[in-house]
C-alpha cells in the first residue's frame, strides 16, 4: 500500500495540504488515538493517564524497524515511514485495518552500526499485521518538495528486525506478520519485560541485609531499624513515582521513576528516628553502604531495563542499548558507570563503618555528597534531552562544598564520633 492517508495526502487529511500545495504540510494531522468511529490513528498517542488506561485496555501492535546510518550521518535525525495492513480481513475493509504512521530517531551517529526504533501503533483492530517500512527524505511537518535522491534512501535500506540474545545483536526478520499484543507483553530489542522491576526488589533485600549488617554492631535494635526502613522505602517509591510525573508533566507521562525519590525516604526515616528517638546519625550512617549497593543494583537493571541510557556514539567502548524502550543503537553505559560509582561509595562507606563506627551522620553525608558530584559529569553522558546547565553547576558547586566540609569536620573535629 502505498503512503497515502484516506483524505488523500501523505500524513494528512483535513488539517493538511496535498503534496503540491504551495502551503505545504502546516500540521501534522493527529486525529483522536481511540477514535470510536474506527479512524485508524497515524501517530502515536502523546501519554496522560487517561491514555495509558486506554493503552491497557486494548491490544496494540509493537514492530522493531532497523537500518544502519551512512557515513554521512553526523548527530542527524531521520523519519522512517510505516505502513500495515490487517491480514485475514473479512467483509467490508475497516479503517482500522490499516494504519500509516511516522516515527523519528534523533542522534543518528555514523559508524555506530545497526540502530532500531520499536514503533507502537494504537486503535487499530486485533490479528496478524503485514507491516512496511521505509525512509523518508523529509519530516512529515515539513514542506513537501521534489527531491533528489539522498543517500539516505540509497544507502539506508530499512528492514523488519529481531534481537538475538545469544549473539547482543540486531538481525534481519522474515517479511512474517507481527501480532498485536497486550501493552505489557510488547518485545523490544536488549530489553527485558520485568527485569527493572527484579532488580530493585534485590537492590532493597540487599540494603536491607546490609543494613542489619551494620546495625548489629551498633546500640541499635535491628527490629525497630527495619520497622522505619520500610516505611521510608515506601514513601521512597512514591516520592520517585511523584518526582518523574512532576519532570515530565509536559509530555505527560507516568510510566517511570526518578532517583532523587530516595530523598523522600530519607527525610521519612530521619523524622521517624527523631519520633521514636532513635539516634539519626547512627541511624543514616548505618544505613549508608546498603542505600548506595541498592542504587548499583537498580542501574543494572535500568540496563536491562531500555532506560537511562547515554547518548549515542561510535567508540568501541559503547554498549548496544536502548533508550525509553524505543531507539536502541550503541551508546555510552551510562547505567554501568553510575552503578561502578554507587558500588564504589558503597564500598567505602562500610569500610569506615566497620573500620571506626558510625560518625554522627557524617558518613551518609559525605556519601551523598561524593555521588551527587560525580553523578553531574554522568549525567552528561546520558541520552534524551539536556537538562539545564546552570542547574547542573549549582549542584555540582554545592555537593563539592559540603562534601569537603563533611571531610573537614570528620578529620578536625574527633568528638563528634559517636559510634
Amino acid at each position: 500500500m502505498g503512503f497515502t492517508s484516506p483524505k488523500g495526502c501523505p500524513y494528512g487529511g483535513a488539517n493538511a495540504m496535498t503534496p503540491g500545495s504551495r502551503r505545504g504540510v502546516r500540521k501534522l494531522y493527529r486525529p483522536d488515538p481511540f477514535p470510536a468511529t474506527g479512524k485508524p490513528a497515524p501517530l502515536t498517542p502523546t501519554g496522560g493517564f487517561a491514555d495509558l488506561i486506554k493503552k491497557t485496555e486494548n491490544e496494540m501492535l509493537a514492530v522493531t524497524i532497523a537500518f544502519e546510518p551512512a557515513p554521512h550521518r553526523i548527530g542527524d535525525s531521520i523519519w522512517i515511514g510505516l505502513s500495515g495492513q490487517r491480514v485475514g480481513e473479512v467483509g467490508t475493509p475497516q479503517p482500522a485495518d490499516r494504519f500509516e504512521q511516522a516515527e523519528r530517531v534523533d542522534g543518528v551517529v555514523a559508524g555506530s552500526g545497526p540502530i532500531s526504533i520499536t514503533a507502537r501503533v494504537y486503535g487499530i483492530n486485533p490479528g496478524e499485521w503485514m507491516v512496511t517500512a521505509k525512509m523518508l527524505d523529509h519530516s512529515p511537518h515539513e514542506r513537501s518538495r521534489p527531491k533528489r535522491p539522498t543517500k539516505a534512501s540509497t544507502i539506508e535500506p530499512v528492514y523488519l528486525a529481531a534481537w538475538s540474545w545469544r549473539r547482543w545483536k540486531l538481525s534481519k526478520r522474515t517479511n512474517t506478520p507481527v501480532k498485536t499484543t497486550w501493552l505489557l507483553f510488547i518485545t523490544v530489542p536488549a530489553v527485558i519485560p520485568g527485569f527493572w522491576t527484579a532488580m530493585a526488589g534485590l537492590g532493597i533485600g540487599v540494603g536491607l541485609a546490609v543494613q542489619a549488617l551494620v546495625v548489629s554492631s551498633t546500640n541499635l535494635k535491628v527490629g525497630n531499624v527495619l520497622g522505619l526502613s520500610l516505611v521510608a522505602i515506601a514513601c521512597g517509591l512514591i516520592g520517585a513515582k511523584v518526582w518523574f510525573i512532576v519532570l515530565r508533566r509536559r509530555e505527560r507521562r507516568i510510566d517511570g521513576w526518578c532517583i532523587q525519590g530516595v530523598l523522600v525516604g530519607i527525610g521519612v526515616a530521619a523524622a521517624a528516628g527523631l519520633a521514636f528517638r532513635v539516634p539519626v546519625g547512627i541511624l543514616l550512617d548505618a544505613s549508608t553502604p546498603g542505600l548506595f549497593f541498592a542504587m548499583a543494583i537498580g542501574r543494572v537493571g535500568c540496563f536491562f531495563g531500555g532506560c537511562c541510557a547515554g547518548r549515542p556514539t561510535s567508540s568501541r567502548w559503547g554498549l548496544w542499548s536502548v533508550l525509553d524502550q524505543r531507539i536502541g543503537m550503541r551508546r555510552v553505559p551510562t547505567q554501568w558507570i553510575e552503578a561502578l560509582l554507587a558500588a564504589g561509595v558503597g564500598l567505602i562507606a562500610l569500610f569506615a563503618l566497620l573500620a571506626h563506627g558510625p560518625f554522627g551522620g557524617a558518613i551518609f553525608v559525605a556519601g551523598v555528597a561524593a555521588y551527587t558530584l560525580i553523578r553531574q559529569a554522568i549525567l552528561t553522558l546520558r541520552g534524551g534531552p539536556r537538562k539545564s546547565g546552570r542547574v547542573a553547576q549549582f549542584t555540582a558547586t554545592a555537593a563539592g562544598f559540603v562534601l569537603v566540609a563533611d571531610l573537614l569536620v570528620m578529620a578536625l573535629i574527633p568528638p563528634l564520633h559517636i559510634g
